[in-house]
């Protein structure tokens, strides 16, 4: 047996079965993505104090965090824990379709404390056993990452360093145009004695320029050239930076009051759920704690706090392109 593969061996009376994971879930992947679909709008739909869960994410001039979030962006190229859901699915599903007596994990990259809790709550009394070389022990970093007052005080210093170094120079320009290009700042071309240049669109600003005045505003992501936003020149008008002292003090503010709040919703979500919904929330918790508490969370109140700041004070543009 491979060990590294994903399976899992099910046996009832003399009978056995062994199931590739990753195989039944390519066989089953419409469904298992209609289920994951499902219970991801069930859980935003959920009722605390006659509200849905997704209305208690929403904060001022209805921006709405949960909206924002990684579990609701659903992307598995920034979070490994949608394939974890889609694993747990699978597993569910040949638990309700097969009769059981023991099962056994090989490898799932799932904790045995979210699995198992899982099981030993089913009707039917099924024994299982973990043999898994996927998952790692965890480390003193991990553990104290579980806890949330150290979580809190550590995002904190990194919004901190976040807002007054990485972002202490405000590079952003507003011209007074009537066409606005807003695009990331990519693709650029390092020359020497540090220049940059940035030429992404060609000739295309030449020839708008003879209709319109236009406006380039760069959104700065980080670049594998280790190129950091303080080091490119006031030639670009970075949207990143287009925040004043008030800002980055509501910044901090919002993240701190937040952090708790949505702490404190998160447990009395966990006391509406069913033991299959818990299990599901479980396995995407790191993500819960990302978007409301963690990094994820950092980068959204940023950007919020960076588009009110440019929509509400720039000129009406009579053309907007994203690129």
């Amino acid at each position: 047996m491979d060990s590294n593969k994903i399976e899992i061996e099910i046996l009832y009376l003399s009978k056995k079965k062994k199931i590739d994971i990753k195989s039944y879930i390519e066989k089953n992947s419409f469904h298992l993505k209609n289920e994951f679909l499902k219970y991801c709008k069930n859980l935003e739909n959920i009722k605390l104090r006659h509200k849905s869960l997704y209305k208690l994410f929403e904060i001022q001039n209805n921006h709405n965090l949960w909206e924002m979030s990684l579990i609701k962006e659903k992307s598995n190229l920034k979070s490994d824990n949608i394939y974890k859901v889609i694993i747990f699915l699978a597993i569910k599903k040949i638990m309700d379709d097969n009769k059981i007596k023991k099962i056994i994990f090989y490898n799932i990259p799932i904790n045995e404390n979210i699995i198992g809790p899982f099981i030993d709550n089913q009707n039917k009394k099924i024994i299982y056993e973990y043999q898994n070389t996927a998952l790692k022990n965890k480390n003193i970093r991990s553990f104290l990452g579980n806890i949330f007052l150290v979580r809190v005080i550590y995002y904190f210093f990194i919004l901190i360093n976040k807002l007054f170094l990485e972002l202490r120079g405000n590079k952003f320009k507003d011209k007074d145009s009537n066409f606005l290009i807003l695009n990331y700042f990519a693709h650029f071309k390092s020359k020497k004695k540090g220049k940059i240049t940035f030429n992404q669109f060609g000739n295309l600003k030449k020839l708008l320029y003879k209709k319109y005045s236009v406006d380039s505003q760069y959104i700065f992501v980080p670049s594998k050239k280790n190129l950091a936003i303080n080091s490119i020149t006031n030639d670009y008008s970075i949207l990143n930076s287009n925040l004043n002292f008030y800002n980055k003090i509501l910044i901090i503010v919002k993240f701190i009051f937040y952090s708790f709040k949505f702490f404190f919703i998160k447990k009395f979500i966990f006391l509406k759920l069913s033991n299959f919904e818990k299990t599901f929330l479980s396995i995407l918790s790191k993500d819960y704690d990302s978007s409301f508490s963690g990094s994820t969370f950092i980068e959204n109140l940023i950007w919020i706090e960076v588009f009110e700041n440019y929509l509400s004070k720039t000129k009406k543009k009579n053309v907007e392109y994203f690129y």
